[in-house]
This record gives C-alpha cells, structure tokens and sequence, in this order.
C-alpha cells in the first residue's frame, strides 16, 4: 500500500508529465484494442460450432482446379459415382439450400428474406441461442425464425405459433426463434424451413458433415481423389473433397455462388499493422516523456541508492507508477472503446460482437504487462547507474538526450507513414472510383421484379398452367409498361457487366492459340443499354441471332490471347458444351464463329487484368434482375414508376433497388474502409506524437532557458534564439522523414505490385505527407519557442 501511495503522490507531482502520457496512453491502446476486437472476431468465424475441429464442408474439384462449395447427392442414378461419404468414418451429414434473395407473405405483405432450406441435424451440429420454442423441424410444415426477423415481421408480438406464406407457396408455422451465435457466423440465414416440404428444390444441397476423428479427413479425401465422368457435370471429370468448416471463412480459392460472409485476409493484415503502429506511437511517446521525468526525478533514486535501496525495491516503484496510471487509463480506454462502438461501427464498419473471456483477457495483459513494457527501460537505465551519477545528472541532460531523440525520431517515422500510406490509398480510391470502365453506367437502376422459383414440384396440372399464366401476363405488363414510359431510354434484364465472373472455360483458337476464357450470355439491348463498343464485325441482333447457333463476339483482349488477325477466317473452340436444349445432338461441340471485336471494358476487381471474353446470344430471362437507363433528371420518378410496377405483379411489399454506379462502389468497400482507417489513425498518430514533442520540448527548452538568457546577452536576436531551439528537431523529422519515405515506398509498391490498374505512387504524395506532419509539429513547437524567446535574461540568470 505504502508503494501505490508513493506512486500516486509522484505521479501528481509532475501532473502536466502524467496528463500528456495519460492521454497519449489512451488514444493508442483504445485505437489498437478496437482493432484487436475485430481481428480476433474476424479469426474466430464459426468457432460457436462445438466439433468445429472435425466439422467439414463437401466441395467439389472441377477438371481446371477450380474448387466450388457442393452437395455430393447423386440424382441421376449415375453409373460412374462414386458416394464419397460411405465410409465409417463419417458421424453425420447435414444438408443445406440457401436462397438470399427469397420471400414470406405475411398478412397479405411481402418481406424479403434470407432462406436456409435443411434438416434438423443443421441446428444440431451448428447451435443457436434458443430463445422461444424448438430448435428442431419436427414436421415439413416447421420454420424456424432469427429474432432480427421476428422483431421485422411481427414487431414485439410473440411469433410462436404464427403463420406466413413461404415463396412455394406452402404455409409454415414458426416453431421456434433463435438468437445470434456465441460468435460470427460465415453462413447468414433469417427463416429455416423443413427441406422435406418439397421434394424438387431449385438449387443443389451443400453439405455440412461431421467426422469421428478430424484427423480422419487425410485418408478420406485420399480415398475421394479418384476423378468421376458424371451426367450432372457434364461428363466432366470431377472428384469430392471435405474442406475444414473453420478455414471456409478466409478460403477464397473456394468458389461459392451463393451470398454467404467471407473473410478478408489481407484486410486484417493491413488493420494488424496499423495497430501494432499505433501501439508503438503511444508506448514509445510514454517511455519517453517517462524518461523525462526521471531525469527530473535523478537525485531521488541516487538518494535512495545511497541509502541501500536495491534494484527489487527501484523496480517496484517503477512498476506500481505504472501500474497506477495504467488502472485508470484503461479505465478509460473500455469508457471510450464502449462510447465510440457505435462511431466505429458506421464509420469504419468494423461491427464487433462481444467476447467476455477475450476483453478480460486482454484487460489484464493491458494492466499487468503494460506497467512492465514502460518500466524497463527506466529501471535498466537507473537501477545500474551509479549513485553519484544519478546525482550529478540533476538538470542536465546528459546522455538521455540521444534516447529521447531516438524515441521520437521512431515516432515521427511512423506518423510520417501512417499519413503517407493515409494520402495514396484516398489517392487510389479516387482512382478506381472514377476510373472509366468503358461502358455506361449513369443513371443504370436494376432491379428484381419477378422471384425465382425455389422449386419444382407441380402438385397440380391446374396450377402449374394457372402460374404459368399469371408469369406470362406480368411478363406482358412489364414490357409494354416499360415500353411506353417516358422516364426510360433503354431496358432489358440481366446482370452488371462488373459482375461477370472470371474465366473458365478452356478454349482453343483455330491459330493453335490456347486459353482460359470468360463466356457470358446477352442480347442486343443488353449490349446496347451499358454501350459496349463495336471494334469490327457486328453486335447481336435480337431479330436474326437466336440461341441454338455456335457464334461469339469476343473482346480485344481475347483477340490479342488468341493471336487472331481476321476475325472472318477464324474461329474458337470450347473444350464442352456452353448449352444445352431439346432438339440438338448433345454430343456435338463445334467450334464458334467469331461475328464481332468490341472494345475491351472493366469486369471485376481493378486489381485484376482485362480477361479474354466472349458473348453468346441468349435473349434475357425476366428472372434476372430488371435493367434500365432512366432518362436523365427523371430519377425519382422512376424509381417510383418501377416501385408501382413491383407492387402490381408482387402485391403489398419491399422494394429494392440499386444503381449501377452504387454496386460499383460497393466492391471496392474494402478500400473505401481501409482508407477511412488509415486517415482516421494517421490522424490519432499525429495527434500522439504532437503530445510527446510537446512534453519533450517543454522539457528540453526549459533546461536551455540559461543558455537562452546567455546569448540574448551577447546580442543574440530573437532570429539566432528561434533557429538555436528548432535546428534539432528539425534534423530529427528530416531524418525521420528519409526513412519514412523509404518504407513507405517499399511498402506500398509490395503491396499494390499485384494491382493491374492502380495509381502511381507520386513524389507528391510523400511531399505532402512531410508538409503535413511538419507543419502541425511546428505548430506544437512555436508556443514554447516563442515564449522561451520572450524570457527576461536578468530573471533567469538571477534565478541561477
């Protein structure tokens, strides 16, 4: 006790010292822990399943590499499969349908919801909080419901008990409600309905499955490599694999199609650095300004040598000064941490569930482990000190000076980074933001007008021909709808042009040419609606073009892959099939026509090269989401013309709706945050190390103010004074800034160097991070300089 309350007394006594480190500990360690939270949520996705070790996913392997979420049911009764989960070493095995853009009708009201489709073993292997009713679907006719859903359909009502009309048209009735898993969940879901409500889905069941040993999964995926020819492939050869449930969050080398959570591993590798560095800034600002007042504090600890003390007794003081401010300061970190939850969430979108065992955890490294980081180097520097130097070291610097400057000189070459890495990604951002993606994108709306199926099943004649007829009149009321309306220029179904997938599908070019190519399907109004850009030859032709016809229009990038000179002697040959229909020889695969060349346009990522592409003809399906160019300043309108329009063929309901250049944006959501993190905790760095040069210079011209009287007597004007005091720091951030720049360049070009499209990495963007810091540093420094210049010589020296 006697030692806290020495501390607490000494930390008051240098109470300007304390506040400066007390804030400058705060900030740092509240940055880094919020970025700690979410990284540790972010490496714990699916940690809520209790046989996660041994719980897999069924994938298949296609002939290409190429590696895609499945089930692995075989419906065609196919004499070449092989079931890949026969064997005893396989526990259980769960079944899952996800349909993200479904709907429930409740009280004649249309909601869009999330929709898992499975069994009762789903729950069982990845449990939920039961908050009301079962978490089992003991008939077809259960459902099973998220709270969040609940609250949207029924506001505080109990639900149980409640019935809504599912998108096959059968009535559930909601048996249970769950709440959100202990952790993040990869595979999202609002409703569960019974898989044996239909026979016939729409889509493929995945599949979870749970092993006896997690170490049988080596032989059984050994045993599964064997390639299959299966009818449901296409011929294809392919084999099963079971990829570990716990990795799937940050495993992008598994395609799967269906909207489901996933990770982002260079993300939080970025947001790992960014917190090491600010918990650098705010620990090296503390044991600097630390050392400060030990040098101020010299004659105690001689005094104390003298009298015995030992380096236990020294260290315990040290530690328990630490201790102490470090107990209220994180006090206060948790206080800031919790205030700006919110803040950090819309802002950085960083959401983060809370984690008990992890805060505790991670609240008592902060007390216990702080106090010692910060205390080290002040113990070894005085502990083995001798008494008579500490003596003598009493208002001179001494060799401190080089530790101090060393310290801040660190500090400065992480700012300085921060605030350089801060400028090119808002750089970079801009870039891809406003980058011309070669087709139009101004005042594109898409959206979903017509719901696809979810199953097949016909319990009737009468209403299979009865739905058949209500698709075809909505299908005629859209197109003369759109057809007479003033607010559109264009229109058609499908999907965004950034949206199409990578390539695929092997081709081989009557050049001998070979190569992966991406082939996507369009008309002639799709192609005129974004303004693709005919090169040679002809676009489609909705009047003479028709499915079942072997002709492509490529890109220029696959022209120049494929080393093709006359578009009219050439042709491509896909490795299989790109159709299907009734009518034509299936065995058949001739090679394509090339009809047209258009100009090369941006789809996906632009850190990603221009792929080869070819366009077949296939005129649009209505299930598709709607596309339409609105006539300019007609934008509101519009969008309440095509809200009118769901509601005629949906009924009473949601409505949703995007623009083009707002999906655009979207995908780079990633760097838009990155660069909001990076400005923000530039910004909290700068903030830091201004503190620490404030606390050191206040030090530092203090102990000069006899040297300054001195040469103020000698003629020195205020010019001398103000060059004297700044010369060092200035040589400091000099430095501080060389080597800043030089890993930050380093840095940067290592990391964009996979980027295809990405902006130059500019001397300005360094200059202007130096002016930057400079100038807030000189601001920081002027006050104490100028009233350090304004000192009364004869006051000073009388002082002495």
């Amino acid at each position: 006790m006697k030692q806290i309350l020495l501390s607490i007394r000494m930390l008051l006594r240098f109470k300007v010292y304390t506040f400066i480190n007390f804030i400058g500990l705060v900030f740092s360690v509240s940055c880094a822990l919020i970025i700690a939270r979410y990284i540790h949520q972010e490496s714990n996705v699916d940690h809520f399943c209790p046989e996660l070790e041994r719980t897999f996913l069924m994938t298949t392997i296609m002939d290409n590499g190429q590696t895609h979420l499945s089930g692995s049911v075989d419906f065609n009764k196919d004499p070449n499969y092989r079931n890949p989960l026969l064997d005893p070493c396989v526990e259980k095995v769960s079944r899952f349908m996800l349909f993200s853009d479904d709907y429930v009708i409740v009280d004649g009201r249309r909601f869009t919801v999330q929709t898992m489709v499975t069994d009762s073993l789903y729950l069982g292997m990845m449990p939920h909080p039961v908050i009301t009713g079962k978490h089992t679907l003991s008939t077809p006719n259960d459902a099973i419901i998220t709270r969040k859903l609940a609250k949207r359909l029924f506001k505080n009502e109990n639900p149980i008990g409640k019935t809504l009309k599912v998108s096959t048209g059968d009535i559930v009735t909601i048996t249970g409600m769950i709440d959100e898993p202990s952790t993040k969940a990869s595979v999202q879901f609002e409703i569960i309905i019974s898989q044996s409500l239909r026979n016939n889905w729409s889509r493929m069941a995945y599949e979870l499955v749970q092993l006896h040993r997690a170490e049988d999964v080596t032989e059984l995926n050994k045993k599964n490599q064997k390639p299959m020819e299966l009818m449901s492939h296409g011929k294809r050869p392919i084999f099963y694999q079971l990829t570990s449930l716990k990795d799937f969050y940050m495993n992008h080398n598994l395609l799967v199609y269906d909207k489901v959570l996933r990770g982002n591993q260079t993300s939080l590798n970025i947001l790992t650095v960014v917190a090491i560095l600010l918990l650098l800034v705010g620990i090296f600002n503390y044991v600097n300004l630390y050392t400060v007042v030990m040098l101020r504090r010299a004659r105690e600890f001689g005094v104390k040598k003298v009298f015995g003390a030992n380096g236990k007794t020294i260290f315990l003081q040290l530690y328990f000064e630490n201790f102490c401010l470090g107990a209220v300061a994180l006090l206060f970190i948790w206080t800031l941490v919790e205030i700006t939850r919110n803040i950090v969430t819309s802002w950085f979108e960083i959401p983060v569930m809370s984690d008990l065992s992890f805060d505790i955890w991670i609240s008592v490294f902060l007390l216990l482990g702080m106090p010692l980081i910060t205390s080290i180097f002040p113990f070894v520097r005085y502990n083995y000190a001798a008494p008579i130097n500490s003596l003598r070291s009493v208002g001179v610097s001494g060799n401190s000076v080089v530790s101090r400057m060393i310290f801040l000189f660190i500090q400065y070459v992480i700012t300085v980074s921060l605030v350089i890495a801060a400028i090119y990604f808002s750089r970079q951002l801009y870039y891809v933001l406003h980058y011309d993606l070669n087709y139009n994108t101004q005042d594109i709306i898409q959206c979903p007008l017509f719901s696809k199926q979810t199953s097949w099943d016909i319990t009737s004649e009468e209403e299979w021909q009865a739905q058949q007829q209500k698709e075809s009149a909505d299908m005629e009321l859209v197109q003369r709808r759109m057809d007479e309306s003033p607010l559109f220029s264009q229109w058609t179904y499908g999907q965004l042009p950034i949206f199409i997938n990578p390539p695929s599908a092997q081709c081989t070019a009557s050049t001998g040419e070979k190569a992966a190519m991406t082939i996507n399907f369009a008309d002639q109004r799709y192609m005129e609606l974004f303004g693709l850009k005919l090169k040679e030859g002809r676009i489609w032709d909705n009047e003479k073009d028709q499915f079942v016809q072997y002709k492509f229009i490529i890109n220029e990038t696959a022209k120049r892959v494929f080393r093709i000179e006359d578009i009219t002697k050439a042709s491509l040959q896909t490795e299989r099939r790109m159709f299907y229909t009734s009518g034509i020889d299936l065995n058949e695969n001739p090679p394509y026509e090339i009809v047209g060349v258009i100009e090369d346009f941006k789809v996906g990522h632009l850190s990603n090269p221009d792929y080869p592409l070819a366009f077949c003809f296939s005129q649009a399906s209505h299930t598709s989401p709607l596309l339409a160019s609105i006539v300019p300043g007609k934008r509101r309108e519009a969008i309440k013309y095509l809200e009118d329009l769901f509601h005629e063929i949906n009924g009473d309901g949601e409505f949703g709706y995007s623009f083009a250049e707002d999906d655009i944006a979207a995908m780079y959501h990633d760097d838009q945050r990155t660069t909001r993190i990076y400005i923000t905790f530039a910004m909290i760095a700068i903030f830091i190390s201004c503190l620490g040069l404030f606390g050191l210079s206040l030090y530092d011209i203090q102990q000069r103010y006899r040297e300054i009287a001195l040469r103020k007597i000698n003629g020195a004007t205020a010019r001398d004074v103000f060059r004297l005091l700044l010369r060092k720091y200035c040589y400091i951030f000099g430095s501080a800034f060389v080597v800043a720049s030089g890993i930050s360049y380093i840095i940067i070009y290592k990391y964009m160097e996979n980027y295809y499209h990405h902006a130059p990495l500019a001397l300005w963007i360094f200059l202007t991070a130096g002016f930057i810091v400079a100038l807030i540093s000189f601001c920081t420094l002027w006050w104490q300089i100028r009233k350090a210049i304004r000192i009364n010589p004869a006051k000073v020296l009388k002082g002495e």
